[in-house]
């Protein structure tokens, strides 16, 4: 793939000779992602021979190319087996341009992620910073409607260093931590869908299945079970973007439970001394969490806007009316609206 924008830029996809071009020292984070990425797509490769059996499954990153020297990338990731609905990250600018704006750095950068040749497409997932003003036009432009807002918190408090708390007790009530697995992504599932929007629900298009083979060792759902039932009532579910840092977002049910104000504690604790790195993110209306967050310690690190667009919507709306559909339209138009009234009487008295 090849992409000229003119002005001494390009787009293509990332190969190992590009990491030593960038000019980044071996130990630094984005180095080690790009190495990943790279590999992955050496991955990708072997996939796409059979791409119309199965969909890939590895992401795609793309490198901007100014003079001959890469300078941003951004990267693409399928979010469901399908392969029908994929996120693109926010665009990534090691290097600052020299010929170029960074906006048109961006924006050709995020044309290109939506050049991707896979006939399964149906939606893409995006997000920007509050603040970057440049991205969030682009992706406007380019037909992305917003969906949410998130609130990404870190924690720069040391914690003392505590095991993971597999189960513990309150009251008359059992809390247990899990990971993933068969027997709670179903609720956990349910428990995201819960949480998020008609649209972007069939944006994402993701089941129980691809919860589950999207798991981290970060990620689990907290239950509570008393002598009659065990429920389900919250998790931590990895975000759908292709990132150097773990992020992870908290779903739970729409109505507020008081007793995640003694379930969410502990593991968040826990996630914070496993990855001191680790993001949290929350839905920025959220307030119940939100404050819960603050109140431990966390702190906000940025807001996110999430913004989607569905291929198929905008093609069923360019797809233009036939003559006879017209018609009936106008004809539904024109039908009586009441019953007719009675005509009057032509008799003489």
């Amino acid at each position: 793939m090849l992409e000229h924008y003119g002005n001494n830029l390009s787009v293509e996809l990332l190969n190992l000779g590009h990491l030593s071009q960038f000019g980044l020292r071996s130990q630094e984070s984005s180095f080690k992602w790009l190495q990943i990425l790279a590999v992955k797509g050496l991955i990708r490769s072997l996939e796409n021979r059979f791409s119309k059996i199965i969909p890939t499954r590895q992401p795609v990153c793309l490198v901007a190319i100014e003079n001959k020297k890469p300078i941003g990338f951004i990267v693409l990731k399928p979010i469901n087996r399908k392969g029908t609905s994929w996120s693109i990250s926010e665009p990534k600018i090691i290097n600052s341009p020299v010929c170029n704006s960074t906006r048109r750095l961006k924006s050709c950068l995020l044309k290109s992620a939506l050049k991707l040749e896979s006939f399964n497409i149906k939606s893409f997932l995006t997000r920007c910073s509050i603040c970057d003003v440049e991205s969030l036009e682009n992706s406007r432009n380019e037909g992305f409607q917003q969906l949410k807002v998130y609130t990404c918190w870190v924690n720069e408090m040391i914690q003392k260093k505590q095991d993971m708390p597999s189960a513990y007790k309150s009251h008359n009530e059992d809390y247990s931590w899990d990971r993933i697995k068969s027997s709670n992504v179903f609720d956990l599932w349910k428990l995201e869908q819960a949480s998020e929007a008609v649209n972007l629900r069939q944006i994402v298009d993701r089941s129980p299945k691809d919860l589950f083979e999207s798991k981290l060792d970060s990620t689990g759902a907290i239950s509570v079970s008393d002598k009659s039932s065990s429920i389900v009532i919250a998790g931590f579910l990895p975000q759908v973007f292709a990132e150097e840092k773990i992020n992870l977002k908290i779903v739970r049910d729409v109505a507020w439970d008081k007793r995640l104000l003694i379930a969410l504690p502990p593991i968040i604790n826990h996630i914070s001394q496993k990855n001191k790195e680790a993001i949290i993110e929350s839905h920025k209306e959220d307030h119940q969490i939100n404050q819960l967050l603050e109140d431990l310690g966390w702190k906000i690190l940025d807001e996110k806007i999430l913004l989607g667009k569905n291929l198929l919507r905008r093609a069923e709306a360019r797809k233009p009316k036939t003559t006879s559909s017209r018609l009936e339209s106008m004809l539904g138009k024109l039908g009586p609206q009441t019953p007719p009234l009675p005509s009057p009487s032509l008799e003489r008295h």
